[in-house]
């Protein structure tokens, strides 16, 4: 293409977006690999320059990133910001083409080169955790086979970085230049309502089964009275280590929602020896990526990266557990970000649904019903010395668990962790474990309508509070909801996707939890079949009761199904840390991996007949419908069900 084409869109939207891409050169070309490099320096990680610039010094935009697709013709440069409230796109066009003209010019420094190096090394090594999905073992090997009749080359690609000078990076930014597309996508000023056969006759026959163990952890005590959980992994040099608080957003002050994430995300902003700059830096440059995850009873806080960097990235990690200093100036702009966020949730129907669904069932100011980011007043009104308290009588006094996943024997991993958290002690401080009664007997589900207008879609949420984690029905009854809405073939998928046509997708999950857990199915559909959708989720939730319960064959299916994805939970690094963090947060036993695999086996269909009937409450239902309320409203009453408009609190309009 010759010159630059522009466009401009408004949308439902609360914060101005730009995207640019460029035309550039095929993949396997020297400059694809220096295109790849550029993207990096660019706008990957917190210490990238477009980052560094632009979010976190001016301040300017809200994200940014960038990424080079190469292909088999040409490829194409990306780079995407969102604007910060206030801020328009203008300005960060030109610091964009100001970053990309200075670069050309200069090339980058031999700690920027090393840095890309070692990210673009480690999420190389990280996509070979997968066999399948996007980016695993079979989708490079066939990209390799595809694009440059090497499959081998999945093994040796990746020394075509090293060989990438600076000097070829700066080359590969005058690539970027006038020729270019350009799209801007802005607030609405106003809210406004193949031919070829393939032979079928003569399928593959499936291969004899395949045995799977589960990996097994171990469990050491640590001196300082901390529990450590390791499972050794060998295959690939990586390793994750974190630590599991037993606490989370349940504990938030009840004026202060938003309390426990405000001080987690405040950990990574600076401690007495680092600034938060410095910690992006430090932890980016040896290609390693931080976790932070509060949710309503845990909080985890986590490293991963290449095996040979764990102690560098240990360092890092305790300094920030141990030593943070909650600088203001740093509060601010976290602040600033959290507010900012909070105002983009309305841009979801379906994060707005979420929000209503517990706000519903639980009540928007308890707390396993607030928002886990809090309310914008709230945040607003959190200040140093809340962070402050909630690290030190909260954070700190909970019960802790180190956990340790990858490329590094249980050994080292408890010696490099008594060095580096020694004086973190374990106080074992006890919790009320509240057991909740079962749904009482309703009278009918109720209907609460979020509008929505102009919506091209409804967003449906139906649920109530169902039995914890650790009452003796879990498995029969997580086999029920695998059965209801847990899997691509399950029932409410079946019938409003496949059969109706009303949803790309239809879905249940259980969120499970100690006190209560919260079952829920979920899906958009299209907003002229709104009330028949509601219908049919309704149906779906009665059926499996009584009226159609579980068949013998639909019982058989399930259970291959479940078992047969069991070891798919235990392909990669973050996936057996996640299986860990469940072992932590439940207090399950070291062999649970093996039982649990015994006890899906072992669920009769009486079993889980049985279940459904006790646990899934047809009156008890709420629905929350986000929607336009005006094409909607009519034809959802016609149900005959008790409809109440709200807002996205659950409050009444």
């Amino acid at each position: 293409m010759k010159g630059q084409t522009w466009v401009t869109l408004e949308d439902s939207v609360h914060l101005p977006r730009l995207y640019l891409a460029w035309p550039t050169t095929p993949e396997f070309t020297q400059e694809q690999a220096a295109l790849d490099v550029l993207s990096v320096i660019m706008a990957d990680g917190r210490s990238s320059r477009l980052e560094q610039n632009l979010v976190y010094k001016k301040q300017l935009a809200r994200d940014i990133s960038a990424y080079h697709h190469g292909q088999e013709i040409s490829g194409e440069f990306h780079i995407i910001a969102t604007a910060n409230p206030g801020q328009t796109t203008v300005e960060i066009y030109k610091e964009i083409l100001e970053s990309l003209d200075e670069i050309s010019q200069t090339p980058p420094s031999d700690k920027e080169m090393e840095r890309a190096y070692n990210r673009i090394s480690s999420y190389h090594i990280k996509q070979l955790e997968k066999i399948g999905g996007f980016g695993g073992k079979a989708d490079q090997l066939n990209h390799f086979n595809v694009m440059a009749g090497n499959p081998g080359l999945i093994e040796t690609d990746i020394e075509r970085y090293k060989k990438v000078s600076a000097k070829d990076v700066s080359t590969a930014a005058k690539l970027l230049n006038d020729n270019f597309v350009g799209l801007t996508v802005n607030p609405l000023k106003e809210t406004k309502s193949s031919s070829r056969q393939v032979d079928r006759t003569n399928p593959p026959k499936a291969t004899a089964p395949t045995t799977f163990s589960t990996p097994q952890p171990k469990e050491i005590s640590l001196e300082n009275g901390t529990r450590l959980l390791v499972i050794q992994r060998s295959q690939l040099p990586l390793t994750t280590v974190g630590l599991f608080f037993d606490t989370g957003s349940a504990e938030d002050l009840k004026e202060k929602p938003g309390l426990s994430q405000f001080a987690t995300d405040m950990l990574f902003e600076g401690t007495h020896s680092r600034s938060s700059s410095q910690i992006a830096d430090e932890m980016e440059f040896l290609g390693s990526q931080v976790t932070k995850d509060v949710s309503r009873e845990h909080t985890f806080i986590g490293v991963s990266g290449i095996s040979d960097n764990t102690n560098e990235e240990l360092d890092i990690l305790s300094d920030m557990i141990l030593n943070p200093n909650f600088p203001v100036t740093e509060m601010e702009r976290i602040r600033k970000e959290k507010l900012s966020d909070l105002r983009s949730i309305q841009d979801s129907a379906d994060a707005t649904a979420s929000v209503a669904m517990r706000s519903v069932l639980l009540g928007p100011t308890t707390p396993y019903g607030h928002t886990i980011s809090g309310n914008e007043i709230s945040v607003a009104s959190i200040k140093t010395g809340d962070l402050q308290k909630h690290y030190n009588e909260t954070l700190l006094t909970s019960n802790k668990t180190f956990i340790v996943v990858g490329n590094i024997s249980s050994d080292l991993a408890a010696e490099l962790i008594s060095e580096k958290f020694g004086t973190l002690a374990n106080q074992q401080k006890a919790k009320e474990n509240q057991i909740v009664s079962e749904p009482p007997a309703g009278e009918g589900p109720t209907i609460y309508l979020v509008d929505r207008p102009g919506s091209a879609q409804s967003i449906l949420r139906a649920g109530h509070i169902s039995i914890p984690r650790e009452h003796h029905d879990y498995h029969s009854l997580a086999f029920v909801n695998y059965i209801l809405g847990g899997d691509y073939s399950s029932r409410l998928n079946m019938n409003l996707r496949q059969n109706k046509g009303y949803s790309y997708g239809f879905h249940s999950f259980i969120e499970w939890m100690k006190p209560l857990s919260i079952l829920v199915a979920r899906g958009s559909v299209q907003t002229d079949v709104t009330k028949e959708s509601v219908f049919e989720t309704l149906k779906e939730l009665t059926n499996i009761v009584e009226l159609n319960q579980i068949g013998v064959e639909e019982f058989r299916k399930a259970k291959e199904g479940l078992l047969k994805s069991v070891p798919s939970q235990f392909e990669s690094n973050q996936q057996i840390t996640s299986q860990l963090l469940n072992m932590a947060a439940f207090d399950l036993p070291l062999d649970y991996f093996d039982t649990n695999i015994g006890k899906i086996s072992d669920l009769t269909l009486d079993e889980v007949r049985e279940s459904a009937m006790k646990h899934i409450s047809p009156t008890e239902i709420k629905m929350i419908v986000v929607g336009d309320r005006d094409k909607i409203q009519k034809p959802l009453e016609e149900l005959g069900y008790p409809l109440f408009v709200i807002d996205m609190y659950g409050n009444s309009i």
